[in-house]
């Protein structure tokens, strides 16, 4: 199908298909995380096991959806722009302390595993509260097999902050090499409920159940199913994403990309967000107005993204992409003189594209103008032959007039 076949939408940027797979690759993922987790929930374990396995072939990663867009940004191939929104995890802890790991963790990959211990026993010693020091020493440990260490380095740093899903991992993998089942399925329960996207704890969770079963121990889990993403705990992440859409708003074309169905409300909600925070600091960025509106429009909240779609052609007269999106928000709240006007306005700006002939032609046929609407079809054709949907209408069309 040829673009001016297509819709009114001709004159977008179209998305790679890299980015839209990723995006695709989140989505199927989640779902794949809520399937296995009411299979775990069920008991079947084995059943589990394949679904979280799966899901963590698509995503390997744990991430809420605002940072996984701005890693889709740095696939992009906008690595200058990503790296400085995508701050280290631990930097919440003060940049000395994640200098210190990053060294180790440097020392570690050259071979210098006793070094980078040395590193973070230096490190844990100066800050003796940071819990993602403990729990970097106790990894560091673990490689070198001393893991009655190990054990007591994840339970500081758990002690330290009861939400380091990492580090009850960690205390549960301890658990389990000891066969202690229970406390293996307890820890790795409430890592579970923190981080509830995580196909790899959903996994090893799965597995510390059915070895408990099978040793017939008797447990408890509460799991948590993952949910769209929200402001209380993304906050930061919508931050990062409004700094990249405020530098390159047509990044958000990419999104746009995937079928609504594919998308549902949160990745629109998500970049509803981030468009409005990055236009707190661009109010007269049209371009960004623009893409308020078309997640407005995905989320149903027609008068809203009216208005947005307005402000960007007030602010930008011969944004053409801007004027086809704003005529068709006009024929869905049935203001089809005003779609016409917008129409008849792209086409004064040399926008000669099929499907804005074809759309105005509709409005036309809806107001009862039908010999404009006939002339509206014919242009249509006359930039392409064929153009199905023109070519319908206007027999249509002509059969009524006979």
């Amino acid at each position: 199908m040829s673009v001016q076949e297509k819709g009114v939408g001709v004159a977008e940027v179209r998305p790679t298909p890299e980015l839209t797979q990723a995006l695709e690759h989140y989505f199927r993922s989640r779902d794949l995380m809520r399937r296995g987790i009411c299979l775990l929930n069920a008991g079947c374990y084995d059943d589990a096991l394949l679904v979280f396995a799966e899901a963590q072939r698509v995503q390997p990663d744990a991430i809420n959806l605002p940072e996984y867009i701005a890693q889709c940004y740095m696939g992009k191939g906008a690595t200058d722009k990503a790296a400085e929104q995508m701050a280290a995890a631990v930097e919440r802890d003060g940049a000395d302390v994640t200098a210190r790991i990053r060294q180790a963790m440097l020392m570690m990959r050259d071979g210098k595993t006793r070094k980078a211990v040395t590193v973070l026993r230096q490190a844990v010693a100066d800050h003796p509260d940071c819990a993602e020091l403990h729990y970097q020493l106790g990894n560091l440990l673990a490689a070198l097999e001393e893991m009655e260490e190990v054990e007591d380095r994840f339970t500081q740093a758990v002690a330290i902050d009861n939400n380091h899903a990492d580090a009850l991992v960690g205390l549960a993998l301890c658990c389990g090499a000891r066969e202690d089942s229970a406390s293996a399925v307890r820890y790795l329960a409430r890592a579970q409920r923190l981080k509830p996207t995580c196909p790899r704890i959903a996994r090893l969770l799965t597995l510390a159940a059915k070895g408990a079963r099978s040793r017939n121990v008797a447990i408890d889990i509460s799991t948590k199913m993952p949910a769209a993403s929200n402001t209380d705990d993304v906050g930061s992440a919508i931050g990062k994403l409004a700094s990249i859409i405020e530098q390159d708003p047509e990044f958000v074309d990419a999104m746009f990309g995937l079928p609504a169905e594919q998308g549902d409300d949160e990745l629109y909600a998500v970049l509803t967000l981030a468009v409005e925070q990055a236009l707190l600091r661009r109010p007269e960025a049209a371009e960004l107005h623009f893409q308020l509106g078309r997640a407005l429009h995905r989320l149903d909240k027609c008068p809203d993204a009216v208005a947005a779609m307005e402000k960007a052609v007030d602010l930008k007269p011969d944004y053409v992409k801007a004027l086809i999106q704003l005529a068709q928000l006009y024929q869905q709240t049935d203001r089809y003189a005003d779609a016409a006007e917008r129409l008849e306005q792209t086409l004064e700006l040399g926008a000669h594209y099929a499907d804005v002939y074809y759309a105005l032609g509709n409005v036309y046929r809806k107001t009862g103008e039908v010999r404009k609407a006939k002339n509206a079809y014919e242009n249509a054709i006359r930039v392409n032959a064929n153009y199905k949907d023109a070519n319908k209408a206007l027999k249509e069309l002509s059969a009524g007039m006979v």
